[in-house]
């Protein structure tokens, strides 16, 4: 694969600074939360059913978070040869 360094509108697979291809995103994903106003405490439902939920199972929050991902907010790349970072980009 060749490398191409990242340039100004995020497309590349390589480090401008160092030409190494450890390189990670890191990206933001929105994730609505309900939550009581007198009591501070976030109100969960079920996905399928809409019943509210008072204990959620590890399963049932790793769906919502699951379900988060699917549009990336914004993100940056990082180097992790010689700490690099890019810019933020925004869809």
């Amino acid at each position: 694969m060749v490398k191409t360094p990242i340039d100004k509108n995020g497309k590349g697979n390589c480090c401008p600074k160092c030409g190494s291809k450890k390189v990670s995103v890191h990206m933001q994903y929105p994730l609505f939360v309900e939550e009581d106003l007198n009591t501070g405490k976030e109100i969960l439902y079920h996905l399928s059913t809409g019943e509210r939920l008072y204990n959620p199972t590890i399963r049932e929050l790793a769906l919502r978070y699951k379900l988060a991902k699917l549009d990336a907010q914004c993100w940056i790349y990082k180097c992790r040869k010689c700490d690099w970072v890019s810019e933020m980009f925004t869809p």
